[in-house]
């Protein structure tokens, strides 16, 4: 999640040592927080077991 940008989606070559993703779009952005919006963008896409998108604010409701 870090190596790709959360601008564009361009993948990038991050070593540990650099703390910073400067990308072709214009993006430049701390590593830490790129990952970041790029895992909550996949979270908030996650599809539900009967293959319905729910909002992140709604509960699931798991039958026991």
């Amino acid at each position: 999640s870090t190596k790709v940008c959360s601008g564009c989606g361009q993948l990038h070559d991050m070593p540990l040592g650099k703390e910073w993703l400067r990308c072709d779009c214009g993006l430049n952005i701390d590593r830490d927080f790129n990952a970041a919006v790029i895992l909550k963008t996949a979270a908030s896409s996650a599809v539900a077991a009967c293959g319905e998108f729910l909002p992140l604010a709604q509960p699931l409701l798991v039958a026991a």
